[in-house]
């Protein structure tokens, strides 16, 4: 079932940005430091959403999937920084762990958007 997988990428991602984050705060710029912070607060502030999937009406549907979005729009957009910025290049180790924040957090996006589908517009 599709509601099974999304706490599974939540988790992927918090881990990734767990094993980064030693690295950044020791050696990374204050944008980077930042970034990662606001990636991690905000996707632990929503994680419990990712459990609390409703069960019916499209207006607790619409309410749930912009508040399960926002905190996802944050990651695949810092992390698209930090991927590309040439002024605080990435180690190889840092690039692994960002890419895998950024893939997951897609994939999580669009299990959201089918979920969502599935149960507003069958």
């Amino acid at each position: 079932m599709l509601t099974d997988e999304l706490p599974v990428h939540v988790k992927k991602i918090k881990r990734a940005l767990e094993r980064v984050w030693p690295s950044v705060r020791a050696a990374g710029s204050d944008e980077q430091r930042q970034l990662l912070g606001a990636m991690y607060d905000t996707l632990t502030l929503a994680e419990r959403l990712y459990y609390e999937v409703p069960d019916d009406g499209e207006e607790a549907w619409n309410q749930w999937r912009h508040d399960v979005i926002r905190p996802l729009s944050l990651c695949i957009n810092s992390s698209e920084l930090l991927l590309t910025d040439p002024d605080n290049p990435l180690s190889d180790a840092q690039r692994q762990d960002i890419q895998t924040v950024f893939d997951e957090a897609v994939q999580l996006g669009q299990l959201i958007d089918e979920l969502y589908n599935q149960r507003v517009h069958p």
